[in-house]
């Protein structure tokens, strides 16, 4: 959502870019930054989930072709499509919700020497 902007330039420009976007449905980094640094928090922070943004009908609200794939075997096919787009056009892929760990633990702390 920070450079939103750049749909609407290529559309209307017809540039041919091409747009992946890994959709999750949430801000999965600032949380896993709440999680390795504030645990227990990451409920109480507001707008870190984002169900109802829909990055496919913005795009096409732009006049850009887009579409949405769900599924691992969905992925080529939905790629092969965009690149045979002359102009611009976004494939967002469903992925994992999952909130990672940041960090690992050491087995052995990293000497600085």
């Amino acid at each position: 959502m920070y450079g939103i902007q750049a749909l609407w330039t290529a559309a209307s420009r017809r540039i041919p870019a091409k747009y992946l976007v890994l959709e999750n449905g949430q801000y999965v980094i600032l949380k896993a930054y709440a999680q390795a640094f504030h645990p227990g928090t990451i409920a109480k922070i507001p707008g870190l989930d984002l169900p109802d943004l829909d990055i496919v009908a913005i795009a096409r609200g732009m006049g850009m072709p887009a579409e949405r794939v769900t599924s691992p075997d969905q992925v080529e096919p939905a790629l092969a499509r965009a690149l045979a787009t002359e102009g611009p056009c976004l494939v967002a892929v469903t992925v994992d919700r999952a909130v990672p760990a940041l960090f690992r633990a050491f087995r052995h702390a990293p000497r600085l020497e």
